[in-house]
């Protein structure tokens, strides 16, 4: 997240997808990824990555509900509440 803060998103990017090959579960690593690929307008690469990251088995609704938080604030709002409905269920 740093180094995409700092506009370093090469190095950003290569962090995300080392990280994911060793931990591809984890919700807010696919989140950060995600943002990653929406700013720099790769619509394809962060359709997929919200595919896989919808996937996801996380029995915690806590990190569903995080995630839904963020998209709905971000006016992702089919998104959130598709990740809200997980969270009920």
């Amino acid at each position: 997240v740093l180094h995409r803060r700092q506009g370093d998103n090469q190095t950003a990017e290569t962090i995300y997808k080392k990280a994911l090959e060793l931990e591809n579960k984890n919700l807010s690593l696919l989140n950060n990824y995600i943002v990653l690929l929406e700013e720099e307008s790769r619509k394809y690469e962060a359709a997929k990555m919200k595919n896989i990251m919808s996937k996801v088995e996380d029995p915690n609704p806590y990190s569903w509900l995080e995630q839904a938080y963020i998209y709905g604030k971000n006016n992702q709002h089919e998104l959130a509440i598709k990740l809200y409905k997980k969270v009920i269920k």
